[in-house]
């Protein structure tokens, strides 16, 4: 940025006009999220099956924990509370974790087999399926 003019023999000051900076919007990365979302599914499955570390099935059922409820309930609440897809995914995460804590509560009951149930069952898969194409949506309709 030139702050004198070189024009002539002693330098007079130039004008410099500021450029507002450019409004920022909370960005969510997709694929991370997706990829979080897939690998917690994973540890989920893993705790069910007796392998893993443990987990508690209140801090498993809140939807606000998690990289992606923080998001929703902060930033993505913030700037985009009023877009249709978000009311969506903040249900559908919701029912995700609701879900998810039962399969929790279920096998720290001692009965696995509907633990099993809940996380392969249609609810819970359709759900999965369901958020990852609602993410995409909000992504591709706001750039998010």
């Amino acid at each position: 940025m030139q702050l004198f003019s070189r024009t002539s023999r002693h330098p007079t000051p130039v004008a410099v006009t500021a450029v507002p900076a450019p409004v920022t919007r909370p960005v969510l990365d997709i694929p991370a999220i997706i990829q979080a979302h897939v690998l917690w599914k994973h540890r989920l499955t893993d705790y069910i099956n007796g392998k893993g570390a443990p987990l508690d099935a209140k801090v498993v059922s809140a939807d606000c924990k998690c990289t992606l409820g923080r998001w929703i309930h902060g930033e993505g609440q913030q700037h985009y509370g009023t877009h249709p897809a978000l009311k969506e995914i903040q249900a559908l995460h919701a029912d995700f974790h609701r879900l998810a804590g039962q399969a929790v509560r279920a096998v720290d009951t001692g009965d696995r087999n509907a633990a099993h149930a809940i996380v392969t069952g249609p609810s819970f898969q359709g759900n999965s399926d369901q958020l990852k194409r609602k993410l995409a949506a909000l992504y591709l309709s706001t750039g998010c």
